[in-house]
């Protein structure tokens, strides 16, 4: 969505309006929706319609005089390119600055607008207690309200993730569930995250782009009886399929069902905070903690790590066609992001086994390469020229697994300076992926390892190096993840993303992107009294030869990156069409220094 400023600057106006009305001093906008959806369905883009920032994480906060967007790292430059020439200040997205906003232009007896929908009550208690007398006050629907053309919610058709793919019965889940409540002594929990309750019932639809995913919200009861809010098309009953064990309600009553709970009802920390509102109005004992769903669907089982395996090799046949595709077009001429980002996805659409794509494709030359999460759109959009770099991050959904992978690319005759920074991001990639580390480690324990090259040439990049991957769900899941600040312990079975990058503002970008799933280390160590990890790779893509520096390499480097060309030349191969079986052949031949 791509607003001009005008337009913006008269819902700004709007808003402040609403403001007055309510006798509210500010107002606080972010990226999110009801049940925790990602990324949003149109009708849940509530910042993006309000300011023109289309990325997938920040805030906005509107005072009756000033309005800034807080972004982190990632969006900086997208945000600045999108928000110029509005009234929206760009800020750093940490709490402390959005208090410390909010303190500078609200009275100090002054009232906050906050939906409760959109945030979780965790959120809501950190931002009251650094604001003084400052009120928030709960307004339902407060942008819904002023958003006179907001698009319908959606009403997909629920369709099932069958047992072949899931590896596992939603009988056999709901009772892991039922075990949990016991263990809690519960007598009911409550789950406000759709990719948990699709993982739990293995259930899909279409209602976000990119994820085959309903929104719902749902409850399940210590009896294993689970209670399923969603909307269905209309006249379209809940399909047999499901159970007497669930039991389907439109999502709008599940404000009046949890209003029937009582007891000790388990609640997860990331719970927006109207849930929590509700409950307590029930008298309802309210028991905290994380999500049981998360860690036990971040774990893939034997079934989902093989189908893991299969989509790679289709998405890997998909992406040769495409990079043989992409050289003989460069050496052509004129052939431009959107162009190249169509013809992905008409390759990857060429698999009966493909679905969509798993997120809108980063299709990135020249400048555009260094906002880490650009879109295309006419406004900024660029050709491939010689002497620039082209980054395609894509992925794609597949029944049986889920894909992402960042190449980057050389357009003609690159620099010197293109090589050793392509270079410098392969082998941090290299180490991680060749990494052994004690089980029970935490991402923050590992994300070093793919910076420390960069880190000697004081470099560095303002993402993670790495986020959990669903199984045919979203592309970005939790709870584990590989960065600076995660606290999560890295377990067998979890599928995570290694992606170093590199970005010169205003010039270019690189990233290189491979998923892997942990596993145990074979043979274990004699003598040692505690396990260790280390990935295993699942993406199946050839690295760009004309952008690495040979003397920059180790031997074990070079060893690896040779065997994983030999093996991926192997695994494609006979899959490909003539022109990308050529291709492999020169993409895949081995490195020598």
């Amino acid at each position: 969505m791509t607003e001009d400023m005008p337009c913006i600057a008269s819902r700004l106006q709007t808003l402040r309006s609403q403001l007055q009305l309510l006798d509210c001093h500010a107002c606080l906008v972010p990226v999110a929706d009801y049940c925790r959806s990602f990324p949003l369905a149109p009708c849940e883009r509530r910042l993006e319609w309000l300011s023109g920032f289309s990325g997938s994480a920040g805030m906005g906060a509107v005072s009756t005089t000033k309005a800034a967007l807080f972004v982190d790292g990632r969006y900086t430059i997208q945000a600045r390119m999108q928000m110029r020439s509005t009234s929206f200040k760009i800020l750093d997205f940490r709490l402390t600055r959005i208090r410390k906003w909010l303190k500078n232009h609200v009275p100090s007896n002054g009232a906050i607008a906050i939906d409760a929908r959109l945030h979780s009550d965790k959120d809501i208690k950190d931002l009251k207690s650094g604001l003084g007398k400052r009120k928030i006050v709960y307004i339902d629907q407060l942008i819904d309200n002023i958003w006179h053309d907001q698009p319908p919610s959606p009403r997909s058709a629920i369709f099932a993730h069958d047992v072949e793919y899931a590896g596992e019965s939603r009988e056999s889940k709901i009772d892991k569930l039922v075990h949990f409540q016991i263990r809690k002594g519960l007598d009911s929990l409550v789950l406000n995250d759709c990719a948990s309750i699709a993982w739990l019932l293995n259930i899909r639809g279409s209602d976000i782009p990119h994820t085959p995913i309903k929104h719902a919200l749902a409850t399940v009861s210590r009896h294993g009886l689970v209670t399923l809010c969603v909307n269905l098309p209309k006249d379209t009953a809940a399909p047999d399929w499901l159970g007497q064990q669930v039991v389907v309600r439109p999502f709008d009553e599940f404000d009046a069902h949890i209003a029937e709970l009582s007891g000790r009802v388990f609640v997860a920390d990331t719970a927006r905070h109207r849930i929590i509102r509700q409950l307590r109005k029930t008298g309802a004992k309210l028991c905290r903690g994380s999500d049981p769903c998360e860690m036990l669907k971040a774990i893939k089982n034997p079934v989902q790590v093989a189908g893991f395996r299969n989509a790679h090799l289709r998405d890997g046949v998909a992406l040769a066609e495409f990079l043989a595709w992409l050289d003989e077009r460069i050496a052509a001429g004129k052939l431009s992001e959107s162009e190249a980002a169509l013809q992905l996805l008409e390759f990857r659409g060429k698999s009966v086994w493909f679905r969509e794509s798993s997120f809108e494709t980063i299709s990135a030359t020249g400048s555009n390469g260094a906002i880490i999460h650009y879109r295309v759109v006419p406004d900024t959009e660029r050709k491939l020229s010689d002497g620039d770099l082209y980054l395609v991050d894509s992925g794609g959904q597949y029944r049986d697994g889920t894909t992402d992978v960042t190449r980057t690319l050389p357009v003609g005759t690159v620099s010197p300076d293109h090589v050793r920074s392509y270079t410098l991001v392969l082998r941090g990639l290299i180490a991680l992926l060749t990494a052994k580390w004690p089980d029970k480690s935490e991402g923050r324990a590992i994300d070093a390892l793919a910076r420390q090259f960069l880190w000697r040439e004081q470099c560095d990049y303002a993402h993670g190096t790495g986020h959990g991957v669903g199984h045919f769900l979203s592309v970005h899941e939790g709870p584990a993840n590989i960065s600076r600040l995660s606290n999560i312990p890295l377990k067998k079975g979890m599928v995570l993303s290694v992606e170093p990058g590199f970005y010169a503002s205003g010039e270019y970008g690189i990233r290189l992107e491979n998923l892997a799933v942990v596993e145990a280390c074979q043979p274990a160590r004699d003598g040692q009294d505690r396990e260790f990890l280390q990935f295993s790779n699942l993406t199946v893509v050839p690295f760009d030869r004309r952008l690495i520096d040979h003397s920059l390499l180790s031997s074990e480097e070079l060893r690896w990156l040779n065997d994983y060309h030999a093996k991926t030349r192997t695994s494609l191969n006979s899959q490909c069409s003539p022109r990308a079986q050529k291709w492999l052949q020169w993409a895949c031949a081995p490195l020598k220094t």
